[in-house]
């Protein structure tokens, strides 16, 4: 395991943010914490993670980015038709397709409900050149981010795709 990775599975507490990371979104939330905790990763057990924590930002676009929408309804419905498939023995995968790009539906709805009451604006940023890699950012005027990156879906593989 990377030392990357041990301090990425804690909270960071930097100038009245928290960034955490879970593999698919990365958050930086407005909140209030001990000012003894500032610059700190804690764990989710509540021990300090004596590491640096990774440099957050620099995956983090601030240009180049086309503005979308995502209806939560949909996202919603994916999820349940999701776990649905999921029991079934001829399981098809399911994606959330957002402008090009396709999502989990899980944790587009995680992404999703993380947005809601932050007055968010939605975002799609392409990383390559080729347009394969999409992040879905939401942020707001008081600086909170968002950051979820698309699976590796390509047009024509088996599986239930629902716009979103």
């Amino acid at each position: 395991v990377s030392q990357s990775r041990y301090a990425r599975e804690g909270i960071f507490h930097e100038r009245g943010f928290v960034i955490a990371c879970n593999g698919h979104i990365l958050a930086r939330i407005k909140d209030e914490y001990p000012a003894e905790i500032e610059g700190k990763i804690i764990a989710k057990d509540g021990s300090m993670i004596d590491r640096k924590y990774p440099n957050w930002e620099k995956v983090v676009p601030y240009n180049n980015l086309s503005a979308v929408e995502v209806c939560i309804e949909k996202v919603k419905e994916s999820v349940r038709i999701n776990s649905a498939m999921k029991k079934s023995k001829d399981f098809t995968p399911v994606y959330c397709k957002v402008s090009e790009a396709y999502y989990n539906p899980k944790s587009l709805l995680q992404f999703m409900s993380l947005c809601i009451g932050r007055e968010m604006e939605l975002s799609m940023w392409h990383k390559d050149d080729d347009g394969t890699s999409k992040y879905l950012i939401a942020s707001n005027s008081i600086g909170e981010k968002l950051l979820l990156c698309n699976c590796l879906y390509k047009d024509g593989e088996e599986g239930k795709i629902i716009v979103a």
